[in-house]
């Protein structure tokens, strides 16, 4: 019999409890003589029931469309907070059935399968949609036959719950581990396994299948945090497919695969590469060997001498960056263990390409300075301390400041290979941006130059006098061109200049 029943009066209340296998109460208020349900606390006390309640809420905040605010949270540990929470209900999860599933929502599944040392099958399988993809993303767990063999006799369950948008978030929001700058490349799987089994081998479907990445398999650690490559080896790594065999030590534990932000070794592009290292190198130094034959030929005037200086000193940077480049190659392989030698093949590769970049502003400015100055000229000695200064100095301020200020969160060079930092540091800008700036002044130098040109040629179509026979004055045309010719003479120091220009090109 309802407690709550009958007629009732106005603004009167009533309170109900909840069936036997709930807890909370049903609050009736009466409405017109009638009683009305207006609220309902009623929880289920089963776990399965609790779980997939969770496991809804759950999904909702894991969707696409709210990934993006968990960068807004407050509390940046409050993705590791629900992995954990998930673990800990799935730990209190009972399979009756052979295997079933408790969680079956796009963002989060869960499947548990009874086990026992004489099962037949070894092995779970959950098939996980892929959000706006046409293909399921499988993840297989198997049990080695040994292991199963080891287990007591009494049956026991395996539980596995799989996240496949979780892992973006818990990238994000955390410091990742120095030696595991890689993106995650499947879903997380969590895994509660009977005690005495502690050893699983698990299967994952890439997302990303390209060649040119190598796969890594990984374990949650919840304390620290971070993921953890410690428990897990890869056993293949195929096109689409990773195989992981890992160490099961704890009553639930999570593992994915991180895809390597590093290229597959491929010999043939090495070969390419140190091929045209060799040839680049080979080049440049028949060019030194030449400006030294016919330094002293060449070598007439100021604006020659700056001219040629610019060119070896442009050479030299480029030779000796290429070393650096080779040198920095033998390090890459381990980037990690050999550090402070990256760090400083990363410096010298850093500074004299900068330095081949400087060096050719510089001859840029001179030929600015070739045609804007025509009957002043500076002393060699202060030409050359200009030079240097600008081929030198400024590239090595860029790449001090830039070591300084990266270099103690160790962020000056790449985790994979002896180059500068981009992931974290973005210290590639120091690189990029005064080289780009240089190419950018260089193209306008030209163009101006191109403008010049174009504006002395016209003029000289434009001029109807020639030189007499005796080279006096010029003999002009009467008429409307006397105006054109006239202004003719006051342009001979801008014809002289276009010729100094043509020679430096």
């Amino acid at each position: 019999m309802r407690k709550c029943d009958g007629p009732c009066s106005s603004f009167s209340s009533c309170n109900q409890s909840c069936a036997w296998n709930f807890r909370g109460e049903i609050v009736f208020t009466c409405n017109q003589n009638k009683w009305q349900k207006t609220i309902e606390t009623c929880t289920s006390l089963s776990v399965e029931a609790l779980f997939q309640n969770y496991g809804k809420m759950a999904n909702h905040i894991l969707g696409p469309t709210a990934i993006s605010n968990w960068a807004f949270i407050p509390n940046k540990n409050a993705s590791s907070d629900l992995l954990d929470s998930v673990n800990s209900f799935a730990k209190k999860l009972q399979i009756h059935g052979k295997s079933e599933s408790v969680v079956d929502e796009l963002f989060i599944q869960t499947k548990g399968s009874r086990i026992s040392h004489g099962t037949s099958g070894n092995s779970l399988s959950l098939s996980v949609p892929r959000y706006n993809a046409t293909e399921d993303v499988l993840v297989l767990i198997e049990i080695p036959r040994q292991a199963l063999q080891e287990l007591s006799s009494n049956t026991s369950q395996a539980i596995a719950v799989a996240f496949p948008t979780l892992g973006a978030i818990l990238k994000e929001v955390h410091q990742p581990n120095s030696s595991l700058q890689k993106p995650i490349n499947d879903l997380i799987l969590s895994l509660v396994l009977p005690e005495g089994l502690n050893e699983i081998i698990l299967t994952f479907d890439k997302i990303n299948k390209s060649q040119s990445t190598s796969s890594q398999c990984v374990s949650w650690d919840a304390e620290e945090r971070q993921w953890d490559e410690s428990p897990c080896t890869v056993m293949s790594d195929i096109n689409s497919t990773v195989k992981c065999r890992c160490r099961h030590n704890k009553a639930v534990m999570s593992f994915s695969i991180l895809m390597s932000s590093k290229p597959v070794k491929d010999m043939i592009l090495n070969r390419i590469t140190f091929i045209g290292l060799s040839v680049s190198i080979f080049s440049l130094v028949l060019c030194l060997v030449i400006e030294a034959i016919v330094w002293s030929r060449v070598v007439v005037t100021e604006i020659s001498y700056m001219r040629h200086v610019c060119i070896v000193n442009i050479a030299v940077s480029l030779l000796t960056a290429n070393v650096w480049f080779i040198i920095g190659s033998n390090f890459s392989a381990n980037a990690q263990e050999d550090h402070k030698w990256c760090v400083a093949v990363t410096f010298f590769c850093h500074f004299f390409f900068l330095s081949l970049f400087f060096w050719m502003l510089f001859k840029a400015l001179l030929i600015v300075y070739g045609i804007l100055v025509v009957f002043r000229r500076m002393m060699k000695s202060r030409m050359m301390a200009i030079g240097f200064a600008i081929g030198y100095g400024c590239p090595l301020v860029i790449a001090v400041i830039t070591v300084s200020v990266t270099e103690p969160g160790e962020g000056y060079t790449r985790r994979d290979a002896c180059w500068l930092n981009w992931n974290q540091t973005k210290a590639l800008f120091a690189f990029a941006i005064p080289a780009l700036a240089i190419v950018a002044v260089n193209l306008l130098v030209v163009l101006g130059l191109f403008i010049l040109l174009f504006g002395t040629i016209m003029d000289h179509k434009t001029c109807l006098a020639c030189w007499d026979g005796e080279g006096s004055e010029r003999r002009m045309h009467k008429g409307p061109w006397n105006e054109v010719t006239s202004s003719f003479h006051q342009e001979q120091p801008l014809s002289w200049k276009t010729s100094l220009c043509m020679k430096w090109i």
